[in-house]
């Protein structure tokens, strides 16, 4: 099923969407929250920071993709990426989760009441049809927990909650789908936004997903990056002052009028 509805129109080589480009900067001073951003420490139960669902993306090497697929995608930095390794007439969906303790960073102020949050990731597709249209997407998830006491949460908890600003489940994302072939390259999806709610833990999810069922591909994902800040939102005036405001400015309007 596809997360980002599209559809082929014209003659077209290949359909590429990129959603949630509201990316616009780092937020100056804060480091990157992601532990093994990279995939360099490890992945599939050699690393502890990064869990999932279903089978695990694969680490993608950089020697002929010597990993534990072939693969012809080579790492946007370092010796390793994330994905799915190369594919023929079959699907895969897979997602991998990072939970993270915004008090342990120097964004963190716990008297503050929103969050300025900026993540990116760079994703790489490699799609070739056979004989029916090849689809491959990657989403970037962000969710926080509702509540800032007591232990940090299980990334599996359901009561996670999810931060979706375009109804689309994923804050930012790629997808193409081919007519006929497409060669990989890095490319950059991010989001850049406030969250009007001031969560201690946030969940980082990031999703693969490769449709060839007649025809092959591959995915890559490298160089994950989350920077958060704590902020205060405006107070909301009380009603007794907006009544107050609207009536002189009503009376200033008539004396005007007047004179």
């Amino acid at each position: 099923m596809e997360r980002v509805k599209t559809a082929l129109v014209g003659f077209c080589v290949f359909l590429f969407l990129v959603g949630g480009t509201g990316r616009a900067k780092s937020i100056p001073g804060m480091p990157n929250e992601l532990l093994n951003p990279s995939f360099e420490d490890g992945l599939d139960g050699d690393a502890d920071n990064w869990d999932g669902t279903g089978t695990l993306p694969e680490r993608l090497g950089l020697a002929l993709g010597l990993g534990k697929g072939f693969v012809s995608i080579k790492p946007y930095d370092g010796n390793w990426a994330a994905g799915i390794p190369w594919m023929w007439f079959s699907s895969a969906s897979k997602t991998i989760y990072q939970v993270i303790d915004e008090s342990n960073f120097p964004g963190w102020n716990p008297g503050l009441n929103q969050k300025e949050v900026d993540i990116s990731a760079y994703t790489s597709l490699f799609l070739i049809k056979y004989k029916e249209p090849v689809r491959g997407f990657v989403g970037l998830e962000l969710a926080y927990w509702p509540t800032n006491e007591g232990p940090a949460p299980a990334w599996d908890d359901p009561g996670w909650i999810l931060w979706d600003p375009y109804g689309t489940g994923f804050v930012a994302w790629v997808e193409k789908i081919t007519e006929s072939y497409i060669q990989p390259s890095w490319e950059e999806i991010g989001y850049y936004g406030i969250l009007p709610v001031h969560p201690r833990w946030v969940r980082v999810g990031v999703t693969s997903e490769l449709d060839a069922p007649s025809g092959y591909g591959e995915i890559g994902v490298d160089s994950l990056d989350i920077e958060t800040r704590s902020i205060s939102a405006p107070p909301v005036p009380e009603l007794g002052s907006l009544l107050l405001l609207s009536t002189g400015l009503l009376v200033y309007i008539i004396k005007k009028r007047i004179a």
